[in-house]
Protein backbone atom coordinates (compact mmCIF):
# COMPACT_ATOMS: atom_id res chain seq x y z
CA UNK A 1 0.00 0.00 0.00
CA UNK A 2 2.55 2.61 1.26
CA UNK A 3 4.82 1.41 -2.41
CA UNK A 4 1.80 2.21 -4.40
CA UNK A 5 1.20 5.79 -2.55
CA UNK A 6 4.54 6.35 -3.34
CA UNK A 7 4.36 5.71 -6.77
CA UNK A 8 1.03 7.79 -7.55
CA UNK A 9 3.16 10.77 -6.32
CA UNK A 10 6.28 10.31 -8.32
CA UNK A 11 4.25 9.88 -11.12
CA UNK A 12 2.17 13.39 -10.21
CA UNK A 13 5.35 15.33 -10.01
CA UNK A 14 6.79 14.09 -13.01
CA UNK A 15 4.21 14.57 -15.12
CA UNK A 16 4.02 18.23 -16.35
CA UNK A 17 1.26 20.44 -14.71
CA UNK A 18 -1.44 21.57 -17.33
CA UNK A 19 -1.81 25.45 -17.80
CA UNK A 20 -5.26 27.09 -17.08
CA UNK A 21 -5.70 29.15 -19.87
CA UNK A 22 -7.92 32.59 -18.43
CA UNK A 23 -10.92 32.78 -20.25
CA UNK A 24 -11.51 35.25 -23.16
CA UNK A 25 -13.92 38.06 -22.29
CA UNK A 26 -14.70 39.52 -25.28
CA UNK A 27 -14.48 43.31 -25.77
CA UNK A 28 -17.94 45.60 -26.16
CA UNK A 29 -18.65 46.70 -29.66
CA UNK A 30 -18.18 49.91 -30.88
CA UNK A 31 -21.32 51.39 -31.67
CA UNK A 32 -20.07 52.17 -35.40
CA UNK A 33 -18.33 48.53 -35.14
CA UNK A 34 -19.28 46.91 -38.38
CA UNK A 35 -20.94 43.60 -39.26
CA UNK A 36 -18.96 40.82 -41.47
CA UNK A 37 -21.26 40.33 -43.91
CA UNK A 38 -22.42 42.28 -46.44
CA UNK A 39 -25.05 44.88 -46.20
CA UNK A 40 -27.69 45.75 -48.91
CA UNK A 41 -29.08 49.46 -49.23
CA UNK A 42 -32.61 49.55 -47.41
CA UNK A 43 -36.35 49.58 -48.75
CA UNK A 44 -38.12 52.60 -48.02
CA UNK A 45 -41.98 52.19 -47.70
CA UNK A 46 -43.60 55.46 -47.49
CA UNK A 47 -47.04 55.96 -45.55
CA UNK A 48 -49.41 58.67 -46.49
CA UNK A 49 -51.86 60.58 -44.78
CA UNK A 50 -53.76 63.04 -46.35
CA UNK A 51 -57.33 65.09 -45.29
CA UNK A 52 -58.63 68.59 -45.95
CA UNK A 53 -55.99 69.96 -43.55
CA UNK A 54 -53.27 67.11 -43.04
CA UNK A 55 -50.73 66.28 -46.02
CA UNK A 56 -47.82 63.65 -44.31
CA UNK A 57 -45.62 60.99 -45.61
CA UNK A 58 -43.18 59.63 -43.19
CA UNK A 59 -40.92 56.07 -44.12
CA UNK A 60 -40.76 53.01 -42.60
CA UNK A 61 -37.35 51.44 -43.16
CA UNK A 62 -36.93 48.01 -44.31
CA UNK A 63 -33.88 45.92 -44.24
CA UNK A 64 -33.10 42.12 -43.64
CA UNK A 65 -31.39 42.59 -40.33
CA UNK A 66 -34.87 43.82 -38.78
CA UNK A 67 -32.64 44.32 -35.46
CA UNK A 68 -31.05 47.48 -37.38
CA UNK A 69 -33.98 48.61 -39.00
CA UNK A 70 -35.57 48.74 -35.89
CA UNK A 71 -33.15 50.79 -34.53
CA UNK A 72 -33.44 53.14 -37.42
CA UNK A 73 -37.25 53.22 -37.12
CA UNK A 74 -37.47 53.75 -33.41
CA UNK A 75 -35.20 57.15 -33.65
CA UNK A 76 -37.03 58.46 -36.70
CA UNK A 77 -40.74 57.88 -35.05
CA UNK A 78 -39.39 59.36 -31.93
CA UNK A 79 -38.06 62.42 -32.91
CA UNK A 80 -40.35 62.87 -35.95
CA UNK A 81 -43.62 61.53 -34.42
CA UNK A 82 -42.62 61.91 -30.53
CA UNK A 83 -44.06 58.32 -30.35
CA UNK A 84 -42.79 54.63 -30.96
CA UNK A 85 -45.33 52.80 -33.08
CA UNK A 86 -45.36 49.20 -32.81
CA UNK A 87 -47.37 48.63 -36.19
CA UNK A 88 -46.38 51.65 -39.04
CA UNK A 89 -49.76 52.26 -40.24
CA UNK A 90 -51.80 55.85 -40.38
CA UNK A 91 -52.24 56.63 -36.87
CA UNK A 92 -48.46 57.28 -36.54
CA UNK A 93 -49.10 60.21 -37.08
CA UNK A 94 -52.33 60.99 -34.66
CA UNK A 95 -49.98 62.86 -31.96
CA UNK A 96 -48.35 65.32 -34.17
CA UNK A 97 -50.68 66.00 -37.03
CA UNK A 98 -52.55 69.54 -36.95
CA UNK A 99 -56.44 69.19 -35.85
CA UNK A 100 -58.21 73.18 -36.06
CA UNK A 101 -58.42 74.38 -32.75
CA UNK A 102 -54.75 72.96 -32.02
CA UNK A 103 -51.08 72.85 -33.19
CA UNK A 104 -49.22 70.47 -34.70
CA UNK A 105 -47.47 69.30 -38.03
CA UNK A 106 -49.95 69.98 -41.53
CA UNK A 107 -46.83 69.04 -44.06
CA UNK A 108 -44.44 66.15 -43.43
CA UNK A 109 -42.55 65.22 -46.53
CA UNK A 110 -39.02 63.31 -46.79
CA UNK A 111 -36.37 63.00 -49.13
CA UNK A 112 -33.47 60.05 -49.78
CA UNK A 113 -30.67 61.47 -49.72
CA UNK A 114 -28.49 58.66 -49.35
CA UNK A 115 -29.06 54.99 -49.70
CA UNK A 116 -25.91 52.76 -50.22
CA UNK A 117 -24.81 49.31 -48.42
CA UNK A 118 -22.74 52.09 -45.50
CA UNK A 119 -25.07 54.91 -45.50
CA UNK A 120 -28.86 56.05 -44.67
CA UNK A 121 -29.14 59.81 -44.99
CA UNK A 122 -32.79 61.27 -45.13
CA UNK A 123 -34.24 65.21 -45.44
CA UNK A 124 -37.46 65.99 -43.70
CA UNK A 125 -39.41 68.99 -44.66
CA UNK A 126 -42.26 70.31 -42.12
CA UNK A 127 -44.17 72.67 -41.32
CA UNK A 128 -45.96 73.26 -37.91
CA UNK A 129 -49.06 75.23 -37.32
CA UNK A 130 -49.49 76.99 -34.28
CA UNK A 131 -50.45 80.59 -34.23
CA UNK A 132 -48.76 81.00 -37.53
CA UNK A 133 -47.09 77.95 -40.14
CA UNK A 134 -42.95 77.68 -38.98
CA UNK A 135 -41.15 76.05 -42.02
CA UNK A 136 -37.54 73.75 -41.34
CA UNK A 137 -36.23 70.94 -42.25
CA UNK A 138 -35.11 67.87 -40.07
CA UNK A 139 -31.72 65.59 -41.21
CA UNK A 140 -31.05 62.37 -39.95
CA UNK A 141 -27.91 59.69 -41.18
CA UNK A 142 -27.65 56.61 -39.84
CA UNK A 143 -24.80 53.46 -40.31
CA UNK A 144 -26.59 51.18 -42.22
CA UNK A 145 -24.29 48.61 -40.87
CA UNK A 146 -25.04 48.87 -37.06
CA UNK A 147 -27.88 51.44 -37.29
CA UNK A 148 -26.17 53.94 -35.42
CA UNK A 149 -26.72 57.35 -36.20
CA UNK A 150 -23.67 59.09 -37.15
CA UNK A 151 -22.94 62.53 -35.47
CA UNK A 152 -20.81 65.14 -36.47
CA UNK A 153 -18.35 64.00 -33.84
CA UNK A 154 -18.53 60.44 -35.48
CA UNK A 155 -16.95 62.05 -39.31
CA UNK A 156 -15.07 65.04 -38.53
CA UNK A 157 -11.71 65.25 -35.76
CA UNK A 158 -12.23 67.95 -33.05
CA UNK A 159 -9.25 70.01 -34.93
CA UNK A 160 -11.49 69.57 -37.79
CA UNK A 161 -14.49 70.60 -36.29
CA UNK A 162 -12.89 73.92 -35.12
CA UNK A 163 -11.36 74.80 -38.74
CA UNK A 164 -14.74 74.03 -39.96
CA UNK A 165 -16.62 76.20 -37.42
CA UNK A 166 -13.99 79.17 -38.91
CA UNK A 167 -14.49 78.56 -42.21
CA UNK A 168 -18.09 78.35 -42.01
CA UNK A 169 -18.41 81.88 -40.37
CA UNK A 170 -16.37 83.44 -42.99
CA UNK A 171 -18.08 81.69 -45.79
CA UNK A 172 -21.59 83.38 -44.17
CA UNK A 173 -20.16 86.55 -43.86
CA UNK A 174 -18.94 86.84 -47.44
CA UNK A 175 -22.74 85.70 -47.89
CA UNK A 176 -24.29 88.01 -45.36
CA UNK A 177 -22.21 91.02 -46.95
CA UNK A 178 -23.41 90.29 -50.58
CA UNK A 179 -27.62 90.07 -49.61
CA UNK A 180 -27.64 93.06 -47.58
CA UNK A 181 -26.07 95.00 -50.55
CA UNK A 182 -28.82 93.27 -52.69
CA UNK A 183 -31.70 93.97 -49.91
CA UNK A 184 -30.27 98.04 -50.29
CA UNK A 185 -31.90 98.18 -53.67
CA UNK A 186 -35.57 96.63 -52.19
CA UNK A 187 -37.73 99.31 -51.05
CA UNK A 188 -39.65 97.11 -49.41
CA UNK A 189 -36.84 96.10 -47.39
CA UNK A 190 -35.53 99.75 -46.20
CA UNK A 191 -37.09 99.92 -43.43
CA UNK A 192 -36.28 96.47 -42.08
CA UNK A 193 -32.65 96.47 -42.96
CA UNK A 194 -30.64 97.07 -39.73
CA UNK A 195 -33.29 94.69 -38.32
CA UNK A 196 -31.89 92.13 -40.70
CA UNK A 197 -28.44 93.57 -40.47
CA UNK A 198 -28.17 92.60 -36.47
CA UNK A 199 -30.17 89.13 -37.18
CA UNK A 200 -28.05 87.89 -39.81
CA UNK A 201 -24.63 88.64 -37.85
CA UNK A 202 -25.85 87.56 -34.47
CA UNK A 203 -27.14 84.17 -36.23
CA UNK A 204 -23.59 83.71 -38.02
CA UNK A 205 -21.86 83.77 -34.33
CA UNK A 206 -22.57 80.82 -34.10
CA UNK A 207 -21.81 78.21 -36.60
CA UNK A 208 -23.77 75.46 -35.77
CA UNK A 209 -21.72 72.99 -37.46
CA UNK A 210 -23.74 69.88 -35.72
CA UNK A 211 -26.73 71.01 -38.27
CA UNK A 212 -25.63 68.89 -41.32
CA UNK A 213 -26.60 66.20 -43.72
CA UNK A 214 -24.48 63.70 -46.08
CA UNK A 215 -25.23 63.96 -49.44
CA UNK A 216 -24.19 61.73 -52.48
CA UNK A 217 -20.98 64.11 -53.03
CA UNK A 218 -20.57 66.04 -49.41
CA UNK A 219 -22.22 67.36 -46.46
CA UNK A 220 -24.27 70.39 -46.38
CA UNK A 221 -24.20 72.88 -43.40
CA UNK A 222 -27.59 74.57 -42.66
CA UNK A 223 -28.70 77.65 -41.12
CA UNK A 224 -31.87 78.82 -41.85
CA UNK A 225 -34.99 80.25 -40.13
CA UNK A 226 -32.35 83.46 -38.93
CA UNK A 227 -35.12 86.27 -39.24
CA UNK A 228 -38.28 86.93 -37.03
CA UNK A 229 -41.27 85.41 -38.90
CA UNK A 230 -43.01 88.56 -40.05
CA UNK A 231 -39.26 89.26 -42.47
CA UNK A 232 -38.62 85.74 -42.49
CA UNK A 233 -38.47 86.33 -46.14
CA UNK A 234 -36.21 88.36 -46.41
CA UNK A 235 -33.40 86.31 -44.70
CA UNK A 236 -30.17 85.22 -46.85
CA UNK A 237 -29.28 81.43 -47.55
CA UNK A 238 -26.33 80.90 -45.39
CA UNK A 239 -26.68 76.88 -45.90
CA UNK A 240 -23.07 75.87 -47.21
CA UNK A 241 -21.71 72.83 -49.06
CA UNK A 242 -18.77 70.86 -48.86
CA UNK A 243 -17.11 68.14 -51.11
CA UNK A 244 -16.12 64.95 -49.98
CA UNK A 245 -12.85 66.47 -51.21
CA UNK A 246 -12.92 69.65 -49.76
CA UNK A 247 -13.79 68.51 -45.89
CA UNK A 248 -11.30 65.28 -46.32
CA UNK A 249 -8.85 66.82 -44.36
CA UNK A 250 -11.10 67.27 -41.47
CA UNK A 251 -12.59 63.73 -41.28
CA UNK A 252 -12.08 61.06 -38.70
CA UNK A 253 -10.57 57.09 -39.69
CA UNK A 254 -14.32 56.30 -40.02
CA UNK A 255 -15.54 59.65 -41.57
CA UNK A 256 -13.20 58.56 -44.13
CA UNK A 257 -13.90 55.19 -44.44
CA UNK A 258 -17.71 56.33 -44.84
CA UNK A 259 -17.41 59.01 -47.14
CA UNK A 260 -14.19 58.33 -49.59
CA UNK A 261 -13.47 54.83 -49.74
CA UNK A 262 -16.09 52.75 -52.43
Amino acid sequence: MIRACSLVLLISFLLPTAKVQPRKVPAPQSPLAHPASPVHPAIIKKINFQDDQDDLAFPLIIMEDTTIARKINARLQHEILQQLTPKAGKRIFDKIRWKPGGTGLDELAFTVLVNSDKLLALEFDEEWMAAYPSSYQEYFQFDIRTGAPIRLGDIITPAGKKQLEKDLRNKRQIRINSHLEELKKDPDAKEDLEEIKESLLSANELANPEHFSIRPRGLRFYKGNNLPHAIQALDADLDIDYSFRQISPWLTDFGKKLLLNP
